[in-house]
């Protein structure tokens, strides 16, 4: 990676600190904007963010061909996660 990109994507994950704390504590608002940069950044198809719930995984932030999978629930045990 050149030390142009390198310096870009610093002030880009300064820029996502900044909008996270602008958001407070919606926990909901922050996994979506964590999701959508995530995507961004490293140029993915999509993003997931996914919560411990009981004994499963459930993604509760899903951004671009993840998207429709939004409440989407596995095993933890059967998770990679």
């Amino acid at each position: 990676m050149r030390a142009k990109d390198t310096k870009e994507r610093l002030f880009e994950i300064i820029r996502i600190q900044s909008d996270i704390a602008k958001l407070g504590l919606d926990l909901g608002a922050i996994m979506a904007l964590v999701t959508d940069r995530a995507q961004a950044m490293t140029e993915a198809e999509g993003a997931v963010m996914e919560l411990m719930e009981g004994e499963d995984m459930v993604y509760r932030a899903a951004t671009g061909i993840a998207a429709s999978q939004l409440g989407f629930r596995v095993a933890a045990a059967d998770s990679l996660s």
